[in-house]
């Protein structure tokens, strides 16, 4: 017989009738006698090796799952469409409770009819093994996980999607106890929970015979603490605890073991009203959790949508900063634009060329200069020429003295010479 090493997933072949096996990969001692039920491990059970062969008309292809119960192999339809198929790792007598259960996961999943929960095709044995027959979906969040982060709103959609799923199934009395990245499967139209081999129908009286004494059934990061003491009567509110698991690890990558920071301060934009939900539903008292995956869910819409936090701090700076940019414009444009207000002015020009007077201003700009310096001025023009555009007269002295003329006596006008009124 070949079994699965529970540590590291190695294949390992044991001899009849033993008792235990050390494996040849992590050199873990492996105990038989309760394989399948250790405590806190991964129950991983015997491996058929039955890839190539036909169980009840369908072709195994390739072994893609190992469980408590049993293997899932990828196989395919006489017309070549894919599926799932489930098959009883201890046949139909090896194990009475065994095969109850596999029994009772094909009537929970036949009465279980909602899109974000994989759908049984069928279901029956075939020369000694029982067999489950479901819709195949090759990807699961326990694989998208290993590619990085997931961005908020994929997060808030698989959240949503697999809690109205499993709400579905608590109307119906369902608790599944092992949910985890694994077993949920992400398909084009949604996320699916699977693998419903231990999960618990509140209403059966006889559903704790199912359970060998000092088995821990579940996957102990996603268990609630009331399944890790082994109590019986395990409700719902094991499958809130196990949300809470989920929504941690969709958004810091971790699972919450021991003392962890909150998940808001793992560097996902995500409100800190989050934590306040993640802690909620993480009680380990029960009666401190959500009373069901409804009130969980709107809780966490709640608090996504606050917008509190470091969501709602770089929301508002951004808001500022863009008021702020509008102000200036507007200031901008409304002290161009106001009535009045007159096109600004050119750079005025230094004082030499301020000196120059224009056509219409020649006589006020001659009247101010000393009557001497505008005859030497008018002389050395005569002398030079007229003055270049942009050289004033001032910069013809400085390159070229003019000695003042002397003072000459006044002419006499003829005019001068009329006799004044009153004058003889």
């Amino acid at each position: 017989m070949v079994v699965v090493c529970p540590y590291c997933r190695t294949k390992v072949e044991t001899g009849p009738g033993a008792l235990w096996v050390r494996c040849s990969a992590c050199k873990e001692r492996i105990d038989l006698s309760s394989l399948g039920t250790t405590p806190g491990v991964p129950a991983f059970p015997a491996e058929q090796g039955l890839e190539g062969s036909s169980v009840g008309g369908y072709k195994l292809e390739k072994l893609i799952g190992i469980g408590g119960m049993g293997v899932v192999y990828r196989a395919s339809r006489e017309d070549g469409r894919p599926v799932a198929v489930k098959i009883l790792a201890y046949g139909d007598g090896g194990n009475e409770s065994i095969t109850r259960r596999f029994e009772r996961e094909t009537r929970i999943l036949a009465s279980l009819d909602h899109p974000g929960i994989v759908r049984l095709i069928d279901s029956g044995s075939d020369e000694g093994l029982m067999y489950i027959v479901m819709e195949y979906v090759p990807l699961s969040l326990a694989e998208k996980l290993k590619g990085g982060p997931v961005p908020v709103a994929e997060i808030r959609r698989i959240f949503v999607e697999v809690a109205d799923a499993l709400a579905h199934a608590h109307d119906r009395g369902v608790v599944h106890r092992d949910l985890k990245p694994t077993n949920i499967l992400l398909a084009p139209e949604g996320a699916m929970i699977t693998d419903f081999g231990i999960a618990h129908i509140e209403y059966e009286r006889d559903v704790t015979s199912l359970t060998r004494t000092s088995a821990v059934l579940g996957t102990f990061n996603y268990m609630s603490p009331e399944q890790r003491m082994g109590e019986k009567d395990i409700d719902r509110r094991a499958d809130v605890y196990a949300m809470g698991v989920l929504l941690y690890e969709l958004i810091t990558g971790k699972v919450p073991i021991g003392r962890f920071p909150p998940a808001s301060s793992v560097g996902r934009e995500v409100p800190r009203k989050i934590d306040a939900v993640i802690g909620k539903a993480l009680s380990q008292d029960r009666a401190g959790r959500h009373d069901s995956v409804r009130a969980l869910k709107e809780d966490f819409l709640g608090a996504l949508a606050s917008g509190d936090g470091k969501t709602r701090f770089a929301t508002w700076v951004l808001v500022l900063v863009l008021l702020a940019l509008g102000a200036a414009a507007v200031i901008q444009v409304v002290s161009t634009n106001q009535p009045g207000s007159s096109p600004q002015a050119p750079p005025a020009p230094d004082a030499a060329a301020a000196a120059v007077p224009d056509a219409g201003g020649a006589a006020e700009a001659v009247a101010d200069v000393p009557a001497d310096v505008a005859a030497a001025e008018a002389d050395a023009e005569e002398e030079s020429g007229p003055a270049i555009e942009g050289i004033q007269p001032k910069s013809i002295f400085k390159s070229k003295k003019v000695k003042p003329k002397p003072k000459s006596k006044p002419k006499v006008s003829p005019k001068s010479l009329l006799p004044v009124d009153g004058e003889g």
